[in-house]
């Protein structure tokens, strides 16, 4: 069942991509497979294990361009994406949240940096490492 899902899902984004007039150049679809950072707990920040739940993310050229972009599934926030070195690596930026993923070994490390340098002492914005892979689509 979890396999249709995940199907069901790559055929509507594909789909609307090419609606969208997306650029033909090579997608890969990402998921996590581990989550850790700092948490608020009761009185000091802890170290933490996130679920990492059915996030999915698809990383893909922007129309028109040669340019790469990196967003959760179903969302309309993404992360700028570069090359790196020969064409076998991308490191994907936003203001909140850094990417580095390789294209060979089909990993990649998320990194989120809000929370606590701010400076308030709050569980609603902590920050993380993220692990995951990829393939190409």
């Amino acid at each position: 069942m979890r396999a249709f899902l995940v199907a069901s899902i790559l055929v509507l984004w594909c789909s609307a991509s090419a609606g969208a007039g997306a650029a033909d150049g090579p997608s890969w679809f990402c998921f996590p497979i581990g989550s850790t950072g700092f948490k608020w707990t009761n009185g000091a920040w802890r170290s933490v294990d996130f679920e990492i739940g059915a996030k999915k993310y698809v990383l893909a050229q922007r129309d028109g361009g040669s340019d790469y972009s990196i967003a959760e599934v179903g969302t309309a926030i993404s992360s700028s994406c570069t090359g790196v070195g020969d064409g076998t690596a991308m490191h994907c930026r936003s203001f909140v949240e850094e990417w580095r993923i390789n294209l060979l070994s089909l990993r990649y490390l998320r990194v989120y940096m809000f929370g606590f340098w701010g400076g308030e002492d709050s569980d609603s914005d902590t920050p993380l490492v993220e692990i995951g892979k990829c393939s190409k689509i």
